[in-house]
């Protein structure tokens, strides 16, 4: 099985409605299941996402996304700004299970008109033997690489 390599994208919101659903993290880890074993039935086994890495910036939290309003402008906290999905296999293909890696920001603008929000999204297929413990420092370095993360961590070191 071959990796989805990190990819960004940037997604039109408007906070004041997308807050709590697109840029929710529930959104990214609830609303996808993947199915355990390839199967032409309609009653197949889905494996359901853990979460198992939370990197919070810019004042977000390990909680999921709201909106606030304040003067016709609102921040949405706790926005998903990447997802990094592992899917991890057994010797035969069947996914055993599905953790999921997050970094949450924090996002302002106007409340009523459309915005831009960059995210980015990876796709993992792992064995049990690869989950170690270099894996629990993928995300923080990929966020790190980020623009715009390593812009704020240079400012932090001044």
């Amino acid at each position: 099985m071959e990796d989805l390599p990190l990819s960004s994208c940037t997604r039109k919101v408007t906070l004041q409605d997308d807050c709590a659903t697109l840029l929710s993290r529930s959104y990214y880890t609830t609303s996808i299941q993947p199915i355990k074993t390839p199967s032409t039935s309609s009653s197949a086994t889905v494996v359901t996402f853990s979460i198992r890495n939370v990197i919070t910036n810019n004042g977000a939290s390990n909680a999921d996304a709201s909106v606030a309003a304040v003067s016709g402008t609102c921040t949405c906290s706790n926005a998903v700004k990447l997802v990094d999905y592992y899917m991890v296999y057994d010797s035969s293909g069947n996914i055993d299970s599905a953790f999921v890696d997050l970094v949450l920001d924090t996002v302002e603008g106007s409340c009523t008109d459309s915005i831009t929000v960059d995210q980015s999204f990876g796709l993992h297929f792992v064995t049990s033997a690869d989950v170690s413990f270099w894996k629990e420092l993928n995300l923080t370095l990929r966020f790190m690489l980020n623009q715009e993360a390593l812009a704020i961590w240079l400012e932090s070191l001044f």
